[in-house]
């Protein structure tokens, strides 16, 4: 089984050193991320998908009808792969609410002002996730992907190990960058980061 799950392609909130959290907000893939969605949608375009599950918040589907240009795959909008609804710190620049984001990542049972708690965010994708690869061990003969936000793309390592290792703080891969999900010879799952430069795969 192998299963893609790929960080969305970068918006204006995502420039290096102007980051804001977007939240649920429907902000638009900016040109770089146009551009390196189609890259990560060229190095796909041979590994045998049929679907690309998405979220539904804009920056996520823009990315995965990208992909499915070079894949041919079905997509599925879902909001089970939203981002962290960071609803009234949304929109502001990271540099000066990280204090508040690291504050509700760590007193997940608190409600964000207008949002959802952390762990409510950390319940939806781990739920998801699970039923993905499921899908992906009952049909071998199809490879499956999906486009989800950073916040989710961090828990997988977590997920994956029931719960052994933990939530990552930092980004395991930049902008429409990939966590490859398989199986080794002995059935456990592994998580590879990938990182597509001009078509070509960086792993790591």
């Amino acid at each position: 089984m192998s299963l893609y799950v790929i960080r969305h392609g970068q918006t204006s909130d995502d420039v290096p050193g102007q980051e804001r959290p977007s939240g649920w907000s429907n902000v638009p893939l900016d040109k770089e991320g146009i551009a390196r969605a189609h890259e990560t949608g060229k190095f796909l375009a041979n590994k045998n998908i049929h679907h690309i599950f998405t979220s539904d918040l804009l920056r996520a589907h823009q990315t995965a009808l990208i992909l499915a240009q070079h894949t041919g795959a079905k997509v599925y909008p879902t909001p089970a792969l939203r981002a962290v609804n960071w609803g009234q710190i949304a929109g502001h620049a990271e540099s000066g609410i990280k204090p508040y984001m690291n504050y509700y990542r760590e007193h997940p049972d608190k409600q964000i002002p207008g949002g959802e708690t952390f762990g409510d965010s950390i319940k939806r994708f781990s739920n998801v996730l699970p039923t993905f690869i499921k899908l992906a061990d009952r049909i071998p003969t199809q490879n499956f992907a999906a486009v989800s936000h950073s916040e989710n793309i961090n828990m997988i390592p977590s997920i994956i190990s029931g719960g052994r290792d933990p939530i990552s703080r930092i980004h395991l891969v930049p902008d429409a960058g990939i966590v490859h999900i398989q199986r080794d010879i002995n059935g456990t799952l592994k998580a590879m980061p990938i990182t597509v430069t001009k078509g070509e795969a960086i792993n790591g």
